[in-house]
């Protein structure tokens, strides 16, 4: 068994590292990755095989731990002067298995880590993301500024009208107000970000 421990050990340690590796990629960067991107469903499926291998191995650290359990509980069967050496043997092999559960566990948190990571948005997106919601109100307002001027021109107010007649109305100061309330919500989640 410490042969099998040993080799769970170093392939958690390994995965560890990989993972890491990942989030570090992640990081450097600065932007989640993107449903569009073909290598997208190939690193989810990489994480979610790292995760399903954490939990394996818990499985088999709750196997091994209950081999121990049962030998801990045939001590009685074993003659007086066997005993000591034998606990001793139990109590080694349930310390090194509880030290491998330790990195399962760590495996695991960082498996969760990532994937939590990888659903927050990160600076880069949220700038991006504004971005591209300020480009489209901006073409919101250039076509009602558009569609009033050509209403004035033809005798009717100055009022803003609608690009697409089938909408609701839509004023510019409530555009205006919602794009600020916007980047103030951004503002506020960097800013969290870095304290």
């Amino acid at each position: 068994m410490s042969a099998s421990l040993s080799g769970l050990e170093f392939t958690l340690n390994a995965l560890v590292n990989t993972v890491i590796g990942m989030r570090l990629d992640l990081a450097t960067k600065g932007k989640n990755p993107n449903p569009d991107d073909p290598g997208t469903p190939a690193f989810f499926e990489k994480l979610k095989k790292i995760g399903d291998r954490a939990l394996n191995a818990m499985r088999e650290l709750k196997s091994m731990e209950g081999w121990q359990q049962l030998r801990s509980d045939r001590l009685y069967a074993l003659p007086r002067e066997a005993r000591y050496s034998e606990r001793q043997s139990i109590d080694s092999q349930l310390q090194n298995i509880r030290r491998v559960r330790a990195l399962a566990m760590r495996l695991w948190g960082e498996v969760r880590a990532l994937y939590g990571d990888t659903m927050t948005p990160t600076t880069a997106d949220l700038v991006e993301g504004t971005q591209n919601l300020l480009g489209e109100i901006g073409k919101t307002i250039d076509r009602s500024s558009l569609h009033a001027t050509i209403g004035h021109l033809r005798g009717g107010g100055p009022e803003f009208v609608n690009a697409s007649p089938q909408s609701t109305g839509v004023a510019a100061a409530d555009v205006l107000s919602q794009v600020w309330l916007l980047l103030s919500c951004v503002f506020l989640i960097t800013r969290k970000r870095k304290t």
